[in-house]
């Protein structure tokens, strides 16, 4: 099934000084010539970390209502946002100027989560509906996706790509975690908790390791080339689990109290389920978490109140940042750090 109504910026493609008659679209020359954002650092040193803001990254043509979701293309450059007006954009972000390469119109379909898989040759969009919606980045067309619901599923809001995007993982009905494969779309397991499954990570590069986290603060980590659980334990002072992340040998809960734990990945695996770090700096709930490239930095925020934005660098001291926020994402070399609002 097409998508309906799929908007081009003429701004974008001028600047991008792409032809129309080579027949190649912003996004295809963008995608070309873009290289993720280099860092000469491997280790974060101590002291004082220098951010400097940005303009706007959707300041060329704003949202029209919360953004939901932002997300960086593997090549650096291309950032997309999603959210309640039911579009999905895409921006060329520079820092300096940045430039709107192309919109998707979904027709009553609210964006609860958008993400570039697949290498980041397709945008996936996800809402409080039996369906999807994949864009194809390179030619921009749009397609309804229903091949995953089977007619049992109302909702596929909460989903995450592996690292390599060659895999889906969906938080679905009745604690239900659905995995697929992001080429087909098609179901390859179905994992169960006992308790409603609230959100899903994955954990290694290798695309075999995932971890759920329930609403009773019961956290699950799978493997799934057996398709079981191999450890669970309950997240230390949890009352309602809202959130998890992970990076590299760090994973991440965040619950409903304000409180986030961050495990070591090696110590859970031996047994031990205390976390190394818990911060306690914001008083309601954890609505987005992420780490960055190489988990030398932690971002954390919470909807509900002002300055509600939080990060952890590595000797996991806790700075912030002013400002409500919905989602946030990072380059893939640490270059920007993206939030809505």
């Amino acid at each position: 099934v097409d998508c309906p109504a799929r908007e081009a910026s003429a701004t974008a493609t001028k600047t991008l000084d792409v032809s129309e008659a080579e027949g190649e679209s912003a996004i295809q020359s963008l995608l070309r010539i873009a290289n993720p954002h280099p860092t000469n650092s491997k280790v974060l040193t101590s002291g004082t970390i220098d951010i400097v803001r940005r303009p706007d990254a959707n300041g060329a043509q704003l949202s029209k209502a919360v953004v939901q979701s932002v997300n960086y293309h593997p090549a650096g450059e291309l950032l997309l946002t999603g959210g309640f007006d039911k579009r999905v954009r895409q921006f060329r972000v520079t820092g300096p100027q940045n430039v709107m390469v192309h919109t998707v119109f979904l027709p009553n379909f609210p964006v609860y989560h958008a993400e570039y898989i697949l290498g980041g040759d397709q945008i996936l969009a996800s809402s409080r509906r039996p369906f999807l919606y994949q864009i194809d980045v390179a030619s921009e067309s749009c397609s309804k996706m229903t091949t995953l619901s089977g007619g049992t599923q109302r909702s596929f809001e909460s989903f995450t790509a592996s690292p390599t995007g060659k895999t889906l993982a969906f938080a679905v009905d009745n604690g239900g975690i659905l995995v697929a494969a992001a080429y087909s779309k098609q179901e390859i397991a179905f994992l169960k908790m006992r308790s409603p499954c609230i959100s899903v990570a994955f954990t290694e590069t290798d695309d075999h390791h995932l971890v759920s986290y329930g609403v009773d603060g019961l956290v699950c980590l799978w493997d799934l080339r057996t398709k079981k659980c191999f450890r669970k334990f309950s997240d230390e002072g949890c009352v309602r689990g809202k959130v998890v992340s992970s990076r590299g040998k760090f994973l991440a809960c965040g619950s409903d109290s304000g409180i986030v734990n961050i495990y070591d990945l090696d110590e859970l695996a031996g047994g031990l389920s205390k976390p190394i770090k818990t911060v306690g700096n914001l008083t309601t709930s954890i609505h987005s978490m992420t780490f960055n490239h190489d988990a030398e930095l932690f971002a954390f925020s919470s909807f509900a109140s002002k300055n509600s934005v939080r990060y952890v660098d590595s000797p996991l001291r806790v700075r912030e940042i002013v400002g409500l926020s919905y989602s946030r994402d990072v380059t893939i070399h640490s270059g920007f750090f993206t939030r809505s609002q």
